[in-house]
């Protein structure tokens, strides 16, 4: 049985469990989402393709299928070989066809640069279609300032000039950006500090280095200190976790209180202690606590007000602009509502939980009930008191709780005592999509298998051992 990110423990019914209405009817023994009208079946232990309707436009003959990023499958056949599931050039039909070679286009002062595909293997070149770095390395990643990181196996990562050229030794580790002029490495599992030129800065001899501003901070074990370069002790503070705020800026936080100090990029200090929530800065706004009245607000990376500190608690925001704050209702009981950006209550602190998911799909648990509402926060079906647990992608999960007793032996080592108990399980009762469709039933779930998501209109549905899929309406 898969974990559970995000469950509640209640009573009731949710939806009902009719049988799915099938658009493309249950014959297929495993099934992938929709992605540019075709999804991929398997049948006979074959992957094939089928369009929206159902139909074949290519029958089963692979022994693999996989959807990669760009909405393009890739398939393996009998002898082994790969193919990318696309529309003939000159015509409208769907075949597997060769991969395309790969290649994403960066900008640097020397040029165009392409960095390419062959064989599995990436290399780079120029406007002009030569080749500056033969494809020989597993990866290559654009870091700025005209310098590529490069990643080979077995020997690790190192550093190329915009014209191929190697410019570092090869690293257990190399950082993804340049910060101030200096990249931060591995190796032998120890960190240091090398220039855009490759040269080493700070020997790898630390076994924690974080690149802050014009500084370091730096452990051999123990708590983080700030440091220059040359290793000269810039700050008496001992702190656990360095959270950037932005480029100029970055909090050193002691994780046993909870509170911090913001330093600038040059090491001196911008506000001496923040008492912190769970520490990250979105849209420019810190979640802190002022000590004099114990309400919380929110500061920018400078300390400087962002939203009055009126609140009995608040948390970071979400990507989507709506942050928690707690409040409390009539009877002194803690409550959660949300917030914009400017500090104005959107949602009222009513709700016991409340989850955000990136797709817009908010969970909240009200007293002994728990319901979806949209990004709007109109409700999308019933409550409900059963466990249940949105998936993302249109699609949910109502669970039941099983009760088994068990026999537990004797642990010298905990101290655990032999002896008989009350196993909770929880397992699968159905699985529905938003506009409330059984896609299935818990009686035909089957361990390790991947749950239904919604894609293009249609989701994979199951029944009698068989996949199939239905149409699904937009909320």
């Amino acid at each position: 049985m898969r974990s559970l990110i995000w469950i509640f423990m209640f009573g009731f019914g949710f939806s009902s469990c009719q049988s799915p209405s099938f658009h493309i009817e249950p014959q297929f023994d495993v099934v992938q989402g929709f992605a540019q009208g075709i999804a991929a079946v398997q049948q006979g232990g074959k992957w094939g393709f089928i369009d929206n309707s159902g139909a074949w436009v290519i029958e089963p003959r692979f022994v693999k299928a996989e959807l990669l990023e760009g909405n393009v499958y890739q398939v393996i056949d009998e002898s082994n070989q790969v193919f990318e599931i696309r529309k003939m050039p000159d015509s409208n039909e769907w075949a597997a066809l060769r991969p395309l070679e790969k290649s994403i286009l960066v900008e640097t002062t020397s040029g165009r640069r392409s960095v390419f595909e062959k064989d599995a293997y990436w290399g780079i070149k120029d406007e002009k279609g030569n080749t500056l770095a033969a494809p020989q390395f597993d990866s290559i990643h654009y870091l700025g300032s005209n310098l590529f990181r490069a990643y080979a196996l077995p020997k690790g990562y190192c550093l190329l000039s915009a014209d191929g050229q190697q410019r570092s030794a090869y690293f257990q580790e190399i950082g993804t950006e340049i910060q101030f002029g200096r990249i931060r490495f591995r190796d032998n599992d120890r960190y240091g500090l090398m220039a855009q030129n490759g040269k080493i800065i700070t020997p790898a001899s630390w076994w924690r280095l974080e690149i802050v501003g014009q500084h370091i901070a730096c452990s051999n074990g123990g708590q983080l200190q700030l440091c220059s370069d040359r290793l000269e002790k810039l700050s008496e503070l001992l702190f656990d976790v360095v959270i950037p705020l932005d480029e100029h800026h970055w909090l050193a936080k002691i994780t046993d209180t909870g509170r911090g100090r913001i330093f600038d990029a040059a090491g001196q200090v911008v506000k001496s202690e923040v008492e912190l929530s769970d520490g990250k800065m979105m849209f420019g706004k810190l979640p802190v606590k002022k000590a004099a009245t114990q309400k919380w607000g929110y500061i920018n990376s400078k300390g400087i007000e962002m939203i009055p500190f009126t609140f009995t608690y608040v948390e970071s925001f979400w990507p989507n602009g709506k942050a928690i704050f707690w409040g409390t209702d009539q009877n002194g009981n803690t409550k959660k509502g949300l917030i914009d950006t400017t500090g104005q209550i959107v949602q009222p602190a009513i709700f016991d939980q409340i989850l955000w998911n990136p797709d817009g799909v908010y969970t909240v648990v009200q007293g002994n009930s728990i319901q979806l509402l949209d990004e709007k926060l109109n409700p999308l079906g019933e409550k409900t008191k059963k466990p249940m647990e949105y998936l993302g992608q249109g699609v949910y999960v109502i669970y039941e709780e099983k009760k088994s007793l068990k026999f537990q032996k004797s642990n010298w080592y905990t101290g655990d005592k032999a002896g008989f108990y009350w196993s909770r399980d929880m397992r699968i009762l159905a699985v529905h999509s938003l506009d409330g469709q059984l896609l299935l039933d818990g009686k035909e779930a089957v361990e390790n298998e991947p749950l239904p998501l919604v894609s293009e209109g249609l989701a994979a549905a199951k029944k009698w051992g068989k996949w199939g899929f239905v149409r699904c309406k937009s909320q």
